[in-house]
């Protein structure tokens, strides 16, 4: 086998190698239908080795607020649904409650998701290293928007559910799966994010 890594994704090719096997091996007969069968009896076992270059094409996409516990939560949820095996998704935060805000729960429950085992995450340098597209929700709380922490990110500037009434969380809700499908595909037509 030959191995080699691109990127974080180790890949393989197949040996193949060809001899004949059996009595075949050194059989030849002057019947058409047996020189048939002898040929198909080859099998493909030897030394021929083919590099087959692989691209990882997942798009590994971050989630940022403060919290963690309210708009990167939904859109995490929203994004691992919609986008499935195409992309790798977390969300953290850099000041992260201690879980996730109870009306947040509430209205993705009302979706089919239950967020409340979830644990909100401090953001850290990894994260970010490892993310090919970093969002961020909207900062609420001056100075401590993780913003500043990077370059080449895109604002989302949702307003923060947290103490709001049901009906605007809802709303809030709604506006952060529009803006995950609208992302999604923007990744699937290889468009810029920006």
């Amino acid at each position: 086998m030959v191995g080699y890594t691109r990127g974080a994704k180790v890949c393989t090719s197949p040996t193949i190698r060809t001899t004949t096997t059996g009595s075949n091996r050194h059989k030849r007969s002057n019947n058409k239908d047996d020189n048939i069968q002898r040929r198909a009896s080859i099998k493909v076992e030897a030394p021929f080795s083919v590099i087959f270059w692989c691209l990882e094409l997942k798009k590994k996409i971050l989630f940022v607020c403060v919290e963690n516990a309210g708009r990167s939560q939904m859109a995490e949820a929203f994004a691992r649904k919609y986008g499935g095996d195409e992309v790798e998704v977390c969300s953290a935060g850099t000041m992260p409650a201690s879980s996730v805000h109870p009306e947040v729960i509430e209205v993705m429950k009302e979706k089919g998701f239950d967020l409340s085992g979830k644990k909100p995450q401090t953001l850290d340098l990894k994260m970010l290293e490892a993310a090919d597209i970093v969002i961020t929700m909207g900062c609420s709380v001056e100075g401590l928007c993780p913003a500043h922490l990077i370059r080449n990110i895109v604002d989302w500037k949702l307003e923060d559910p947290k103490g709001k009434p049901i009906e605007k969380v809802r709303e809030i809700r709604d506006e952060v799966e529009k803006k995950v499908l609208e992302l999604l595909e923007q990744i699937k037509r290889g468009k810029s994010m920006h």
